[in-house]
C-alpha cells in the first residue's frame, strides 16, 4: 500500500509542476538557491578575505579528519 501511495504523490507532483510551468508560473529558485545567493553575492570579496576563508575551510577539515581519526582508533582499541 506505501508504494501505491508513493507513486500517486510522484505523480501529483509531477502533474503539478508540469501545470505550473506550462503556465509559466514555474518558480525557478528555491529559498536555499536565493540563501545561498545571497551568502555569495552579498558581501565583497577579495584576495585578504578569501585567503582567510582558505585557512579556516582548511583548519576545519583538519580538525575533522584529526577526530574521525581518533574516533577510528578508539573504536578498534
Amino acid at each position: 500500500m506505501c508504494i501505491i501511495n508513493d507513486i500517486t504523490h510522484f505523480v501529483k507532483n509531477g502533474v503539478s509542476v508540469l501545470r505550473s510551468a506550462s503556465s509559466n508560473k514555474y518558480k525557478e529558485n528555491s529559498p536555499e538557491i536565493e540563501a545561498l545567493k545571497h551568502e555569495f553575492f552579498s558581501m565583497p570579496s577579495n584576495r585578504r578575505t578569501d585567503m582567510e576563508n582558505l585557512r579556516k575551510d582548511r583548519d576545519n577539515v583538519a580538525h575533522d579528519v584529526r577526530r574521525a581519526f581518533e574516533n577510528l582508533k578508539l573504536s578498534n582499541g
